[in-house]
């Protein structure tokens, strides 16, 4: 599992789209789908329930969205990874440093 992974699903649930989801990660969408799909791969589970109209987290996957928002925020603190716009828009966490939404 790789932190970019666990941003993707959780901006995918976030904006209810994997389409808006890729738009807003800057990526296509059958990149951000083959991403979260190798995740959920590895985790033997189904994380979103895809339809037509957009994305929804099955319950397992709430969970996950949940524990991820945490790790990503404490990756952030660290340093170890770039805020993704909902964090913080266009800047590079620093440690010690936190960002919440506004």
């Amino acid at each position: 599992m790789e932190l970019r992974q666990m941003r993707y699903c959780v901006r995918a649930v976030e904006l209810g789209s994997m389409g808006r989801a890729a738009l807003d990660l800057d990526l296509v969408q059958s990149d951000l789908s083959q991403q979260i799909s190798r995740l959920e791969s590895e985790l033997s589970t189904r994380l979103l329930q895809r339809t037509s109209k957009g994305a929804m987290p099955t319950e397992a996957g709430l969970a996950f969205f949940r524990e991820a928002q945490l790790t990503l925020r404490h990756a952030a603190d660290l340093g170890f990874v770039p805020c993704t716009r909902a964090l913080k828009p266009a800047s590079r966490c620093r440690p010690g440093r936190r960002f919440h939404r506004s």
